[in-house]
Order: C-alpha cells, then sequence, then structure tokens
C-alpha cells in the first residue's frame, strides 16, 4: 500500500498575536467606537481539524473579552458554523459570513 507523507503540524499563532485584539478594543473604547476585526484571513475557524479546537476556545474568550470589536468570521464550511459556535457569544457582537464555491 502507499503511504502517504507526514503532515508537518498545524502552525498557530503565539500570545503576542493574540494580545493585539486586546489593545485594539481600548483604542475603540477610548474613540467610542466599534471597530471591526476580519478574523482569521489565513485560516478558517470553522475547519473541522483537531488543532482548531482549542483555537476556537481561544477566539471565543477573546471575542468575548473584547466587547468594542465587531468579529467579522468568514468561513468555506458553513455545515459547521452552528456546531462550532460558542453558545455564550453574543449574536450582537459577530457577524458570520459563509463563501460559495465556484461563485465569481
Amino acid at each position: 500500500p502507499m503511504l502517504l507523507p507526514k503532515r508537518p503540524p498545524r502552525r498557530t499563532f503565539g500570545e503576542k498575536h493574540w494580545n493585539e485584539p486586546l489593545a485594539w478594543n481600548r483604542k475603540a473604547k477610548a474613540a467610542g467606537v466599534r471597530a471591526r476585526v476580519f478574523c482569521a484571513s489565513m485560516g478558517d475557524v470553522f475547519e473541522d481539524h483537531p488543532t482548531c479546537d482549542a483555537e476556537r476556545m481561544k477566539l471565543w474568550a477573546l471575542i468575548r473579552a473584547t466587547p468594542n470589536l465587531m468579529w467579522l468570521l468568514l468561513t468555506k464550511r458553513p455545515e459547521n458554523l452552528m456546531p462550532s459556535l460558542d453558545s455564550a457569544l453574543s449574536r450582537a457582537r459577530e457577524a458570520t459570513g459563509a463563501s460559495e464555491p465556484g461563485y465569481h
């Protein structure tokens, strides 16, 4: 049988990256605005991958900790949207969208 090559471990961002939205939240609060954050521009929050589970939990906590940010969560996997959303998230503080494969 043919063996597939071993895939390298998934890379994730470090604490410095995860702390940036906290600073954006403080700036938005001081300005009296809700800033928009396009989340996971290099990935898909709703991907069904073991690494994503822990990262999603960190993301839900970060969204709850940043009330002055409007989080834009886009996905190519809308079928994973509802099972993945943390029930504690406020629907008014996030916007979700999905891309349509093959649509130009």
